[in-house]
């Protein structure tokens, strides 16, 4: 599965967007990716908003054999394990150098 990612917000003042395939990724973070990331699956784990004024929005667009399918996950309201792989996959992209961009 094709996975793509734009990260902004936070404190770095960045924003870092970038496409993987769970092909490449390690083993635990490709099955993480295919348990956590499915279609109905990211709108189910909901948890109450957290108070801080500087969070992170991710954007995950995921390609599918169905099609495109593309999701908001906000720091504060996401599950700490979908937070937890969101920064892996920010990770991910940095070191395979795909862009970053000023805000």
């Amino acid at each position: 599965m094709k996975v793509s990612l734009r990260c902004s917000g936070g404190l770095s003042g960045f924003t870092i967007a970038g496409t993987l395939e769970t092909a490449d990724l390690p083993a635990d973070v490709a099955e993480r990716v295919q348990t956590l990331l499915r279609p109905g699956k990211l709108t189910e784990k909901r948890r109450e908003p957290c108070p801080h004024a500087d969070l992170r929005e991710y954007i995950v667009g995921l390609f599918t054999a169905a099609g495109y399918e593309e999701y908001r996950i906000e720091e504060g309201v996401a599950p700490t394990e979908i937070l937890e792989l969101m920064d892996e996959l920010v990770a991910e992209v940095v070191n395979r150098g795909r862009s970053t961009e000023d805000n």
